[in-house]
């Protein structure tokens, strides 16, 4: 099989689209990325543009001086101003194994319209661009030459840039669709025909940068891979300028999933994936869409019945790949209202719970209609109907009322009456927030000392009908126990959770005795 490199360049064309209001990667930030990538073996890591500012400098340098296993390239214009690629090159001089990037544009309307030169100053500017940064990494480093926008290029012009680039000293020719232009059969022609044509292409790899403007990145990207490219450069999660680059997860899932189909591979460590697609969604401020391919929070989640159902009984029914494999951390049973009751025995059972036919229909009928006024049920769900609606409890304590105050002050009072055994008790206590001191009012009220674990609000409903529904669990000893309370005032629900909670961890210290 052969070995395809993975260049990844989400800290310099990924940047570049950063959500609005989110700012640029700070130097600690594309440090953090920079790492993750190293760690998970990419190839290649392009960590900026040094001449567009000095931070991008200064952080180009750093990672240049503290990763020492991936490539580190920095990006520059192939100009006949030195100081573009003599800046490239003092920001990444440092690394144990550096990359200058440099490129021209070489379409007929980039050159008129932007560069406004003539071909054939584009080809001098490609020849002596190449020159200085062979001669600047003296054989220490690796030269990589782009011609922007290649795909809207005439090809007799590539073959005669891209020669004049090997002979000058390229290591790596970039053939980009600067603005997804292209389509799958015509990246496979372009790269069958550059191979062939241009001098001296054995003697460098062949590379692909795609973007997404309409739709075919990932397709290109491996057309590219078939025809013969040894580099795919591409961004995590598919940022990038406009509709993004190539989504490096996607090849490199492509190449992982289908060998039947591929006779290339990566080194990557998939496992790695997952975690480093979270944490660029985190940086760059750029939130990944549940259905994205291979790392969008759906990817491995199955929600209707007939699909848990092939899972449950083998999961390749409708997993073609592990979700181990790439790092993915959700529930892959995912309870909506599509779901059908097989769902939820499973996740009962994987909570640990031993549930009967009788019980899962039970918990089934109070699920499903809720499902579809919330949308999505989590497995404490579950757990806390099966508690609360089916195995229900004696009621040790009853919530008689319940007030809380809110407010500006930094403190909140609340006040409850409990009735336990026939009697009332009364209890004013302060806290935090209002909840705060609704809870530390219970508490009080009984006597107990409690570790409140998860306490979430959810609405129910819309419009006038909107309830709010609260699910709050506790810890006693080792032992979790839930309770679920709705209703419009949000105090009496959050006071009914805990309740059933309490009620459920006294009854078992009672069971105890």
């Amino acid at each position: 099989m052969r070995r395809v490199d993975i260049f990844d360049t989400t800290l310099r064309d990924g940047e570049q689209a950063i959500a609005e209001g989110e700012g640029s990667l700070s130097k600690v930030d594309k440090f953090t990325i920079a790492s993750l990538l190293a760690d998970a073996r990419f190839d290649v890591i392009e960590a900026g543009f040094p001449k567009s500012s000095g931070g991008d400098f200064e952080a180009v340098k750093y990672i240049s001086q503290n990763i020492g296993t991936a490539e580190i390239a920095a990006l520059c214009r192939a100009t006949d101003k030195d100081d573009d690629i003599k800046r490239a090159y003092d920001a990444v001089k440092y690394s144990a194994n550096p990359r200058v990037h440099t490129f021209i544009a070489v379409s007929p309307i980039h050159m008129e319209r932007k560069l406004r030169m003539t071909p054939q100053q584009v080809y001098e500017s490609t020849i002596k661009a190449v020159k200085l940064v062979k001669r600047l990494l003296c054989e220490k480093g690796t030269v990589e030459f782009s011609g922007e926008d290649s795909f809207r290029a005439e090809r007799d012009f590539l073959v005669k840039i891209y020669s004049a680039a090997i002979q000058s000293g390229a290591d790596v020719i970039n053939v980009p669709d600067t603005v997804g232009y292209a389509q799958p059969e015509e990246v496979f022609a372009m790269f069958r025909y550059l191979m062939q044509k241009t001098k001296g292409a054995e003697r460098v790899k062949w590379s692909f940068h795609g973007h997404n403007d309409l739709g075919n990145a990932t397709a290109n990207s491996l057309a590219a891979i078939r025809a013969g490219a040894h580099q795919i450069e591409g961004c995590i999660n598919g940022i990038g300028e406009r509709a993004g680059n190539t989504a490096l997860e996607e090849i490199i899932a492509n190449m992982k999933t289908r060998p039947d189909y591929y006779d290339e591979y990566t080194q990557i460590n998939t496992r790695k994936i997952g975690y480093i697609s979270r944490q660029v969604s985190r940086l760059t401020g750029m939130v990944v869409q549940p259905n994205k391919a291979v790392v969008g929070g759906n990817a491995f989640a199955h929600s209707a019945g007939i699909h848990q159902d092939g899972v449950i009984k083998h999961k390749a029914t409708y997993e073609i790949m592990k979700p181990e494999d790439w790092g993915w951390t959700g529930e892959s049973m995912q309870i909506t209202k599509h779901s059908g009751r097989k769902a939820y025995r499973k996740i009962l059972e994987d909570m640990g719970y031993k549930v009967s036919d009788e019980e899962v229909n039970a918990v089934y009928a109070v699920g499903n209609p809720l499902a579809d006024k919330v949308k999505k049920l989590t497995p404490l769900d579950l757990a806390v109907i099966l508690e609360d609606e089916v195995r229900k409890v004696p009621e040790i304590i009853r919530l008689s009322y319940a007030r809380a105050t809110g407010g500006t002050i930094p403190r909140r009072t609340a006040s409850v009456k409990i009735v336990k055994n026939g009697l009332s008790i009364r209890k004013v206590a302060s806290g935090d927030g209002p909840i705060d001191a609704l809870y530390n009012a219970i508490n009080s009220a009984l006597g107990i000392e409690v570790e409140l674990g998860t306490y979430r609000i959810r609405t129910i409903g819309e419009g006038k009908e909107v309830q709010g529904e609260i699910t709050t669990t506790i810890r006693d000893n080792g032992n979790r126990f839930g309770g679920r309370g709705v209703s419009t005032d949000i105090i009496e629900a959050s006071a009914k959770a805990y309740i059933r909670a309490v009620n459920k961890m006294l009854y078992q210290r009672e069971k105890g005795k």
